[in-house]
């Protein structure tokens, strides 16, 4: 558990439990952004059709993009990365991984619970959820059986209203997705929405959560999608949530546009870094 004795910085996270040698990603990942702590943590990866990536693209385009970013032609490991963040008093999760399978066969994603027990964070130390918007691979966690009742009573969520209203009624006309995958989406935002709307703590454009770190509604991806910015002592860091791997892309993803500029990649698809930091740890 994360108090003023235990926190999240270099010197007293709990030594991590040996990897798995079948684990594609490091498990997490620690910087310091000025006074603020950040843990990058693997929920894993999915494995999805490259035809969903820059699906706009002309198909010959997209495969000289894969080859030179020394991607297999036809499918690809998507990263999905959660972070914890403490700041001000507050320990808060931006995302929460996809939690359990939702019969889509993504057996090597949902991983965070997990992975906070192997790093020392107790459910009951997060003070703040961050959701950058509903898709199942950001809530899912929440909604593993046994979670809510770990987690503090007087959680606060936040989530920009745009985003609650689109899944009051969500419309995928414009969207590319594999079968099964649009009514696992409603499902689980479904879900979300009763288990969790007296919690909800929501937003329009922006919200700062703790001293320095500010979520921001873009839209594109989703309708309420947002971002998370932080900034410490001159430090800044930036969590998309959804992935850019270079910095002169824009690549497209169902309904997404993500245009970013990073100056350093933290942790792969999901962690931009405004100023060259030397990280915490590496594990």
């Amino acid at each position: 558990m994360l108090d003023a004795k235990t926190n999240m910085n270099l010197d007293n996270t709990t030594p991590p439990r040996k990897s798995r040698p079948d684990e594609l990603v490091p498990s997490r990942y620690a910087v310091r952004i000025g006074e603020i702590d950040v843990l990058v943590v693997s929920d894993g990866v999915l494995p999805l059709p490259t035809k969903m990536l820059g699906h706009n693209a002309d198909p010959a385009i997209r495969a000289a993009w894969l080859n030179d970013m020394f991607l297999p032609p036809d499918a690809f490991d998507w990263a999905l990365n959660v972070v914890v963040v403490r700041s001000g008093g507050k320990t808060i999760l931006i995302d929460a991984g996809l939690g359990s399978d939702p019969d889509l066969q993504l057996p090597r994603a949902g991983q965070l619970i997990k992975r906070l027990e192997a790093a020392g964070i107790d459910l009951a130390s997060v003070t703040d959820v961050v959701l950058t918007h509903m898709h199942m691979d950001h809530i899912g966690g929440l909604l593993v059986d046994g979670v809510k009742d770990r987690l503090r009573p007087d959680l606060r969520i936040h989530v920009a209203a745009a985003e609650v209203k689109f899944w009051e009624s969500p419309d995928f006309t414009h969207a590319d997705m594999p079968a099964g995958f649009p009514d696992a989406l409603r499902s689980a935002a479904k879900r979300f929405a009763k288990e969790y709307r007296s919690q909800l703590q929501l937003f329009d454009e922006a919200y700062e959560v703790a001293p320095g770190v500010v979520v921001r509604r873009t839209g594109g991806h989703t309708p309420g999608h947002s971002v998370v910015r932080l900034a410490s002592g001159g430090d800044r860091l930036t969590f998309p949530a959804t992935p850019s791997s270079r910095s002169d892309s824009t690549i497209r993803t169902g309904t997404t546009v993500s245009n970013t500029t990073p100056r350093k990649r933290l942790a792969y698809g999901s962690v931009f870094c405004g100023s060259w930091l030397r990280p915490a740890k590496c594990w």
